[in-house]
């Protein structure tokens, strides 16, 4: 009879997952470094990422998805679906290369200032909500794509799951840890209500810690702020309502970068587009929404992981 494979939990790999878990990162890296500078970069190689100084937005996002689809799913197929989401892990950290690369907010809103004249604060952030919601449809449509793959490599696994009744014994830390995820077991009834409670309390929890840690404009520290605040909400949030899939927690990535540029949008204030940035709550919009969506997803993804790793290091002991 046929083994149920047993999932990945970070913290537990064996060796051969180690190897698979490097080659994914460092393939993806690999065309990040190349490609994804030359898809993200055309204009200006040391200035902000956004899409307000692209002139086709359309052609960019085609291309950029592209690549990132290319990513997750190798990725996925390299670690055989057994670690979730890792194809979209991958893809974000290739993502974070170009990111890390160039310049952030500061040079956005003074290449604005000069260039497209904003006659408020207001205007900004209006477009970089906008802007967040284009990045959150390419990030969507990167989700969709690996959830397909995944399940299209679980599926087999479910079906000897049921099909080996000798099986709960033997793999007593596959079931206990809910190892086989299909697109029909994330989405259950229960699965679901789960799912929504941890978006909101994900995003709640995001919204406080990357406030506390954006405390400086230096590119690393939002960096940090922004992939630390979302592993620690992820963390707290899986561990308070425990969820089937990590798809939960990278949506609501989505929805703390909304809650940052809308409270700025509509709480504007007198000091000026630069010096906004260093008043708290404010200091939220001081991101750009392409480090929201893509080191978020990555945070995200990995805080869901380790709080994996929490529940269920037992079965490994």
């Amino acid at each position: 009879m046929t083994n149920i494979p047993e999932q990945y939990i970070i913290g537990h790999f064996p060796w051969s997952a180690r190897i698979r878990f490097t080659a994914g990162i460092i393939i993806s890296l690999a065309l990040f470094m190349s490609l994804g500078m030359e898809i993200l970069k055309p204009w200006d190689p040391f200035g902000a990422i956004s899409l307000l100084l692209v002139s086709n937005t359309l052609t960019l996002i085609i291309r950029l998805l592209g690549i990132l689809i290319a990513v997750g799913i190798l990725s996925t197929i390299i670690i055989s679906a057994r670690l979730p989401f890792f194809g979209v892990f991958a893809a974000a950290v290739g993502m974070a290369w170009p990111i890390s690369q160039t310049a952030g907010m500061d040079y956005l809103m003074v290449r604005l200032q000069v260039g497209k004249e904003f006659e408020n604060a207001q205007s900004l952030w209006a477009y970089l909500a906008f802007e967040t919601i284009l990045w959150a449809v390419v990030l969507l449509a990167l989700i969709i794509v690996i959830l397909l793959v995944e399940d299209w490599l679980n599926k087999t696994f479910v079906d000897n799951k049921f099909d080996n009744k000798n099986a709960t014994e033997n793999n007593s830390i596959t079931q206990s840890s809910a190892t086989v995820q299909t697109i029909k077991t994330i989405f259950s009834s229960g699965n679901i209500f789960n799912g929504i409670i941890s978006v909101i309390s994900t995003a709640i929890f995001g919204v406080i810690f990357i406030g506390l840690f954006a405390a400086s404009q230096a590119k690393g520290q939002i960096i940090f702020a922004v992939f630390a605040g979302m592993f620690l909400a992820s963390l707290i949030s899986e561990q308070i309502t425990p969820t089937s899939h990590p798809i939960w927690q990278t949506i609501s990535v989505i929805l703390v970068a909304l809650i940052a540029y809308g409270y700025s949008w509509f709480h504007p204030r007198p000091a000026g587009l630069e010096a906004v940035l260093h008043i708290a709550p404010n200091n939220l919009a001081r991101v750009l929404p392409i480090e929201y969506i893509f080191i978020g997803a990555a945070g995200a993804i990995m805080g869901v992981w380790y709080s994996y790793r929490l529940r269920y290091s037992k079965d490994y002991v």
